[in-house]
């Protein structure tokens, strides 16, 4: 067999992972088998039974999508599993995505406005001219020359501490993708 249709075939079987391994080798041997009488009867060359085939993706959907029109009975443990999936991905969606994204840029922005604020302050106090910016803690107003530094590593922090909230925020978003199609296999 062409290496072109061995790579076609192993693409194929690798959209199938969420089939049983027995019903893959099958659907694997049935292709090979499909693909073989092609050659023999029509003369077909690789790029034409390629053509033919479509994209592995598709193909493998088809065969899934078989699997799971076959497999249609009611299993109580499934309707569990999804109810709980969904109801806990849109209770937790609610705030983790929307509140997760606004205080990983809120973050960020914090961390940049804070140093510009502080230089353009510590520009001011130089040139003579005076902007109504001042950093407190309590009744105590930190001088435009201590100011400046303790918002650079100040704005350093916000702003790593923005990735990693935002990070938080896409790595909960690929738990749940992954959730979702490994649900989408056991239905």
């Amino acid at each position: 067999m062409d290496r072109e249709l061995e790579l076609y075939l192993a693409a194929v079987e690798k959209y199938l992972k969420n089939m049983p391994v027995s019903e893959r080798i099958d659907v694997i041997k049935e292709l090979k088998s499909y693909i073989e009488e092609l050659q023999l009867n029509n003369a077909s060359n690789a790029k034409e039974i390629l053509a033919r085939l479509g994209s592995p993706k598709e193909l493998a959907a088809g065969y899934l999508g078989d699997k799971i029109e076959m497999g249609r009975s009611f299993n109580f443990k499934k309707l569990l599993m999804v109810f709980s999936f969904y109801s806990l991905v849109s209770l937790s969606g609610m705030f983790i995505v929307p509140c997760g994204t606004v205080l990983a840029g809120g973050l960020v922005l914090c961390g940049i406005l804070g140093p510009i604020l502080a230089s353009i302050k510590l520009v001011g106090l130089f040139l003579g001219f005076d902007l109504p910016i001042e950093m407190r803690f309590n009744d105590y107003i930190v001088p435009p020359l201590l100011a400046f530094p303790i918002t650079i590593i100040t704005g350093i922090l916000l702003i790593l501490l923005g990735r990693i909230v935002w990070k938080a925020v896409i790595g909960y978003i690929r738990r749940v993708s992954i959730t979702k199609r490994t649900l989408d296999g056991i239905i």
